[in-house]
């Protein structure tokens, strides 16, 4: 008889034989093979856990090869990762298999959009890099054959060589600043049709969009050029904060947002006027109308950009600034009434103005003679004494508010 040693019972062991004296020695083969043990397959694990836990709980299943295997009931899935980085990949339903075969057609749809096993960075990364390949072969190939034709005509290299009006197009329109002009006049084109369309036809929302699209594009070239790449850091937060650029690209976010009023699109008509203008006489101008070939056209045009400047700029600045303090605020304020704009409006309106007020000298006169007419209007002998009382509160909770020390010195303007 076979002894075994006293223990709790091992599964499959109603599958051993016990019984029988031709099995007490284990010396030699077995005589008769019908009567051989037959063995089953142990599971055998190794707790995570010394405890039993809800995370730990596991059962023994059957794959379909006909393995035992134990499966941890709650175990966390996996989540696809990308094949660059390693990162998770966004837009992928992380769940079990049981799980996901519970989730409807639409669930279970990837909602990742570049699509593949690579995340959007390491796909932009890998355009980046084919494109920088492909732009080093055609540099080469170039550079390799105007060798080749230096060599063969060394004459002709030395000679100078007018460019074509498509060459000269090219060399402006593939800059950086040509992009922010079209957003300047993208601004100024769809302002006026705002202005038309509203009042004497349809279409003046998409109109007023439009406008704002475009300055997005034109001051987001200046942040990126006086800002660089955008970082998360405190010190770049407080510097950016400091260029009224920013301000006036937050308010262009909020304005194109937000129901259409014409008197916050008329500051960004008047600045994208003039920045227009300014780059189409310096570098517009001379690409479509060389001086060379047309003396008496360009430089008459230019002439005449610089005289328009010259005598409206200043005043179109400072009707800006009057507009920014008397017009705005008070429309928003009562726009929270009628529907027009947010609660949130006014707030990130104030605190703009605030900035202004520290960084430019014409909204300085602007709010001096705001406050000269409140003054002179609450001392009238008809106000009443209460309210009197009120605009001295108001007044002196205005100013708390406005003291905003370490400000930068007073900008050259809106870019």
């Amino acid at each position: 008889m076979l002894e075994r040693a006293a223990g709790p019972k091992l599964l499959g062991e109603e599958n051993y034989r016990t019984s029988g004296d031709e099995f007490s020695s284990s010396a030699g083969p077995v005589s008769f093979p019908h009567l051989a043990v037959k063995m089953v397959q142990r599971v055998t694990y190794r707790r995570r856990l010394s405890y039993n836990t809800k995370s730990n709980k596991t059962r023994i299943i059957k794959t379909p090869g006909g393995k035992l295997a134990l499966l941890h009931i709650n175990k966390k899935a996996s989540a696809p990762k990308c094949g660059d980085c390693g990162n998770v990949l966004s837009g992928v339903p992380t769940l079990r298999p049981t799980e996901y075969a519970r989730l409807s057609r639409r669930q279970k749809s990837v909602t990742r959009p570049y699509g593949g096993s690579r995340c959007g960075t390491c796909v932009r990364s890998r355009i980046v890099r084919a494109f920088l390949i492909e732009e080093q072969k055609i540099v080469k190939r170039v550079l390799k054959s105007q060798q080749a034709d230096a060599k063969k005509n060394p004459a002709a290299t030395s000679t100078p060589t007018t460019k074509t009006l498509a060459q000269r197009l090219s060399i402006l329109v593939l800059s950086a600043q040509f992009l922010w002009f079209v957003g300047h006049v993208t601004t100024v084109i769809q302002a006026l049709c705002y202005v038309v369309l509203a009042r004497f036809g349809y279409g003046g929302p998409k109109n007023y969009t439009k406008a704002f699209y475009g300055t997005l594009v034109s001051y987001g070239i200046i942040m990126y050029k006086a800002h660089g790449t955008p970082q998360f850091s405190g010190a770049y937060l407080q510097h950016l904060l400091q260029d009224e650029n920013t301000w006036y690209l937050i308010l262009a976010i909020n304005w194109a947002l937000s129901k259409p009023l014409l008197v916050t699109l008329l500051p960004y008509l008047v600045f994208s006027l003039f920045h227009s203008l300014n780059y189409f006489r310096s570098e517009v101008a001379p690409v479509v109308l060389p001086p060379t070939q047309f003396p008496a056209i360009t430089p008459r045009i230019q002439r005449s950009i610089i005289w328009f400047v010259q005598s409206f700029q200043t005043r179109a600045l400072r009707t800006v600034a009057f507009i920014e303090v008397f017009a705005i605020m008070p429309v928003l304020v009562i726009g929270i009434f009628l529907g027009w704009s947010s609660f949130m409006a006014p707030l990130l309106y104030s605190r703009f103005l605030v900035f202004r007020y520290h960084t430019s000298g014409l909204t300085k006169q602007a709010f001096a003679e705001l406050k000269a007419r409140m003054d002179a209007a609450a001392a009238h002998p008809r106000v009443p004494p209460a309210v009197k009382k009120m605009y001295a509160v108001v007044q002196e909770k205005v100013a708390d508010m406005g003291q905003m020390p370490g400000q930068p010195a007073a900008a050259a303007g809106a870019q």
